[in-house]
């Protein structure tokens, strides 16, 4: 029996155009994933915090290039992979978007933070969906929010 891209998904209730809680997505959904941050991604009008160890210049080519401007944008990173630091400055140079890097090495986690909602993933943005992973709503947004800052605020500028 062929397991399908989406082994289960459940509308809970909508988020501003968004609508689901939780997508569990077997392995080879790269796309589906893609997919799926990037509406969440575009649902942000205010705030957009990704905290993604492992960063790469897919993160901000496929989605952070889609924000919507006004969008105040921070992304958190440990070791940062590839080119992204040099696509990030390209992109900072050249967007509207208020935007900012910072390293830190103080989390394993990886989460979004996107308006007054959290969303916990299980893999780095760029391979999300190569192997099974998920992309959860956290309901204790404060709680996390407090976590990024803590982190933002002992980071490293690094664009």
């Amino acid at each position: 029996m062929k397991v399908p891209p989406e082994i289960y998904a459940r509308n809970v209730a909508a988020t501003r155009g968004f609508t689901f809680e939780e997508r569990i997505y077997s392995k080879r959904t790269t796309y589906t994933f893609y997919r799926d941050f990037l509406a969440l991604v575009q649902t942000a009008t205010k705030e957009l915090g990704i905290v993604d160890a492992y960063a790469n210049q897919h993160l901000v080519n496929l989605y952070v290039a889609e924000v919507q401007d006004g969008v105040n944008v921070r992304i958190l990173t440990k070791e940062p992979k590839e080119n992204f630091l040099t696509v990030a400055q390209k992109f900072k140079q050249t967007s509207d978007i208020s935007f900012e890097v910072r390293k830190n090495p103080d989390f394993h986690d990886r989460f979004a933070l996107v308006d007054e909602s959290c969303w916990v993933f299980g893999q780095s943005v760029s391979a999300a969906g190569a192997k099974p992973t998920y992309l959860l709503r956290i309901k204790r947004y404060d709680m996390m929010k407090e976590i990024f800052e803590d982190l933002w605020k002992n980071a490293t500028v690094s664009v």
